[in-house]
């Protein structure tokens, strides 16, 4: 019987050796090469063990090609071995075996903290100081880092960061209003602020501090995080002037929300506010880092830029089990137009780019890892299986524990991101941690199930746990029996926090047997008081074709909504874009500025005649919730819809060409495709909906809404068949729910059957 083969590596070893265990191969690359060797005369499984120690990242990099493949039957595995420790790491470690404790009392009066005077340290970075972090690469990824025994770094700032996952207003300071400058955000602005700040600036801070200053947080968006560096301070006014770093601020960001009142921001690169071991000052001039140290048996970590670690590209059949990553400014793991690639078991952490990134890979498997402390992000998978075809990829993300991965990156990045695949399964992985999103969705036939989705959304608001947004090719995604618990949290946000969120006319989702336990905490009874927004554990914002169903609500509050459907008529908008009603340059709606003709055409998703959807997508939705979507887009509306003046019908095609021809103006064309939408919509119904809130129990309802039995029961056309309950009686209905366990008792389960049926709620994985 053939046995697999077996390769060592050790960091003592030689690249010239045999690559036994007792003549073992030095790096990754040697190891490689001498797999190729191998498979050229055979193919038997290998499995590459890294024995117990330290690899650099710098002279293990490798490239893997088809040629370094392994085979359906015969796979290359690279693992440590034998669960010892083999770590790849990168950057530099300071050396602080130099490190000067500060005697200089001129200096060491102006750290405002006395308590950490005793333990300022400066460090000669002059052999890194172009390396080092700059203050306005702060809300980028892919920039320097520092990390002290393994946690990261940050800049001295004021206020500090007061919580782990709690946040708090000693975190922040606020803003009532930000004066414009012209235009907006391109030209400097003034961020008007209490006495109280100028004064802690004016009685603490030298010169030199404002001068070298900067601020950072969310002054124009609750989601949208940035740094700016600041001009002056006008200590009569009350103002910061400040500027962007670039200067060249995205236009879609310039129109700032209302309620100034929470606009918050934090100061930072300031010498006098060091004071806890997680922060640093640079003195650029003299090449110094000054920050706090217990002892110089610290290590301080610099991240550099390099090549990933493994790169995959046109390779197949290959595992990386049981390995660690640190310290870069690089993917650790890299695959493109690869397939069946599998990254289990490992660790990978602080670093400032995605720890694993993998683009055109069908059939990856990423399965029990610890991804944490990283600048970017977690896992980025994309562009697998084919949408024209929906044919699946076989992504596979299961099992992993991934959190605190936007360090650098807090909004716009995640633990997982997912976008143009096909069959995409996240299963039974912790998702955790994040001021922002914790998952993004963007492709076909996406499954999320049986995962631990908790302390997402921390320092932000229109956002969620989960979410997608802006694109209608997200159709099939189903999330089914996750539990979401403590999403929100920030008490300083004027729009809607919760566990999932689909956003600006996107396609939805099906949604059931979750557990949901606080998933939308936000704000207090005075923020509640000046916001226009009721909370919602799942937020529809104009999305279509939702259906949220067989699902356990357990709200915080009594004012915390299950589900709120924003905007549900905006169908007619989603039909629009889809159908192609659009004129380019012409925002009159959302709908036309968020055409989906485009996108959906990529994918396939027209049949050969380009007007309705193709039979195969159409045969592939039956009886599922995306149904609606092809009644509402069937040939027969898409080619006549309209009439002419003369009486003659015509279709979008028609008024495409009479659009490009000169025959109709903007505004013509625009209220030809509102009297087509309303001729089409006529069918439907003034109360026609394509979103179902249905079969849910809710508890914590406020008690005057529930009738003499324990239950409300909303049955309204598309609200129907839901069940209320208070949250003391839900004893009656669930075997303990004290101890999170909402399994439904059998007397439970009859009380609830009259009015839902076959109800199917949490099923265990």
């Amino acid at each position: 019987m053939n046995k697999d083969i077996e390769l060592f590596v050790s960091p003592d070893g030689n690249d010239s050796a045999a690559g036994t265990i007792d003549s073992p191969l030095a790096t990754l690359v040697g190891a490689k090469n001498k797999v190729k060797q191998i498979h050229e005369k055979s193919k038997l499984p290998i499995n590459v063990y890294f024995r117990q120690g330290t690899y650099s990242i710098d002279k293990n990099a490798a490239v893997f090609t088809a040629e370094d493949s392994g085979y359906t039957d015969a796979e290359v595995t690279y693992r440590a071995y034998k669960n010892e420790a083999a770590s790849f790491e990168g950057g530099i470690e300071i050396d602080l075996s130099s490190a000067q404790k500060v005697d200089d009392n001129a200096l060491l009066d102006r750290i405002i903290e006395k308590s950490a005077r005793g333990k300022v340290y400066a460090v000669d970075i002059s052999k890194y100081i172009d390396l080092m972090p700059s203050p306005d690469e702060i809300a980028s990824k892919g920039t320097p880092m520092l990390f002290m025994d393994g946690k990261p770094m940050h800049f001295a700032r004021w206020p500090n960061k007061k919580y782990e996952n709690i946040p708090t207003n000693e975190t922040w300071l606020f803003t009532p209003h930000v004066q414009h400058g012209n235009p907006p955000r391109t030209t400097p602005f003034d961020v008007c602020t209490e006495y109280s700040v100028i004064d802690h600036i004016k009685r603490f801070w030298s010169k030199e501090s404002i001068k070298n200053a900067w601020l950072a947080g969310y002054l124009w968006h609750n989601w949208s995080f940035d740094c700016y560096r600041i001009n002056d301070v006008d200590f009569e006014r009350n103002t910061i002037n400040a500027q962007t770093k670039d200067n060249s601020a995205l236009p879609y960001l310039c129109d700032p929300e209302p309620c100034y009142k929470y606009r918050r921001f934090y100061l930072y690169n300031v010498l006098e506010e060091l004071s806890e071991q997680s922060e640093y000052y640079i003195d650029r001039e003299n090449k110094i880092l000054y920050c706090i140290l217990e002892n110089t048996n610290t290590s301080i970590h610099l991240i550099t830029p390099c090549a990933p670690v493994f790169s995959f590209k046109g390779a197949h059949n290959i595992t990386v089990d049981g390995l660690s990553f640190a310290y870069a400014d690089c993917e650790y793991i890299y695959g493109n137009n690869s397939s069946h690639i599998t990254v289990k078991n490992c660790t990978l952490s602080c670093g400032s780019e995605d720890a694993v990134d993998f683009g055109e890979c069908p059939d990856l498997k990423v399965l029990n890892n610890h991804i944490f402390n990283m600048g970017s992000g977690g896992v980025l998978a994309h562009g697998a299986g084919n949408m024209r075809t929906l044919t699946p990829g076989n992504i596979l993300i299961e099992g992993n524990d991934i959190h605190d991965v936007t360090l650098q990156k807090p909004c716009g990045s995640c633990a997982i991101n997912l976008w143009s695949s096909v069959g995409t399964v996240v299963r039974k992985n912790k998702l955790h941690s994040s001021p922002h999103m914790l998952l993004f969705i963007d492709g076909i036939d996406t499954v999320v199930e049986y995962n631990e989705i908790y302390d997402a959304a921390l320092d932000t608001d229109d956002a969620s746990a989960v979410y997608w947004g802006r694109t209608a090719c997200t159709i099939g995604t189903r999330i089914r029996y996750n539990y979401f618990h403590d999403i929100g949290q920030n008490n300083t946000g004027t729009w809607s926090i919760g566990a999932i969120y689909t956003d600006d006319l996107t396609t939805g989702a099906e949604i059931y047997g979750n557990l949901f336990i606080k998933a939308a905490i936000f704000g207090d009874d005075n923020t509640f008081k000046q916001t226009t927004h009721y909370n919602s554990v799942i937020c529809l914002n104009a999305a279509q074709f939702v259906s949220v169903h067989d699902n356990i609500f357990l709200a915080s509050t009594v004012r915390e909504n299950p589900m709120s459907d924003v905007g549900y008529r905006d169908t007619v908008e989603w039909v629009k874009g889809s159908i192609g009603a659009y004129i380019p340059h012409n925002s009159e709606t959302r709908g036309l500025s968020m055409q989906w003709r485009e996108p959906l055409e990529e994918i396939g998703f027209y049949g050969e005649d380009g007007m309705a959807p193709s039979e195969a997508w159409h045969e592939h939705y039956k009886n599922t919730c995306w149904e609606d979507m092809f009644k509402l887009l069937a040939k027969e509306n898409f080619v006549a819809g309209a009439k002419d003046e003369n009486g003659n019908v015509y279709g979008i095609p028609d008024i495409r060409r009479r659009f490009a021809e000169g025959e109709l103006t903007v505004q013509e064309v625009n209220e030809v495709f509102n009297d087509y939408m309303k001729q089409i919509m006529a069918k439907y119904g003034d109360d026609y909906s394509v979103n179902y809130f249905e079969r849910n129990i809710v508890i914590g309802m406020d008690s005057k809404f529930i009738d003499e039995n324990g239950v409300y029961h909303f049955d309204t056309t598309h609200n129907s068949n839901n069940i209320y309950i208070s949250e003391e009686q839900a004893n009656m209905y669930f075997e303990n729910p004290a101890e999170i366990n909402y399994t439904l008792t059998d007397d439970g389960r009859k009380n609830i059957s009259g009015i839902i049926p076959n109800l199917d709620c949490i099923q265990k994985p």
